[in-house]
């Protein structure tokens, strides 16, 4: 199917998925890997040190039509080919606050943390929920 559809994983912060083996040595995983490179982490760090994607300004879902995902290296790199859209994944109100993270991560245009997240007029938010309701997406 034409164009590819990436689909775009969202946490809160601290609870990313990690999967692995189960004969995997797990002292061994945590001593190698970096768990806290997700697909959603990284693209706060693009907005934050690329200047491609400073310039962009791109909604989370918008951003792998410039960038892909290494999920080896855990990094976003410059797209040189292929049309992609990004889809955030769908996650329902009864989830709470990851579903009021989903609402801004499609309504807030190149965000640096979640704490920029939560930022609404200068003013932090205790919550996700709090931050759309000031921002009037609820």
């Amino acid at each position: 199917m034409t164009p590819a559809v990436y689909s775009l994983q969202i946490h809160l912060p601290g609870q990313q998925l990690i999967s692995f083996n189960k004969n995997s040595n797990l002292l061994e995983l945590k001593r190698k890997i970096d768990f806290s490179k997700t697909m959603l982490t990284e693209f706060f760090e693009m907005n934050k040190a690329n200047s491609k994607a400073e310039n962009l300004k791109c909604f989370y879902r918008d951003f792998p039509e410039h960038f892909v995902w290494s999920t080896k290296f855990k990094i976003w790199n410059k797209r040189k080919r292929k049309k992609i859209i990004g889809r955030l994944v769908t996650v329902s109100p009864k989830e709470g606050e990851r579903y009021y993270l989903r609402l801004l991560l499609n309504h807030v245009r190149a965000p640096t943390s979640f704490d920029d997240l939560l930022t609404v007029n200068g003013q932090k938010m205790n919550c996700f929920r709090q931050a759309a309701l000031n921002l009037g997406l609820l």
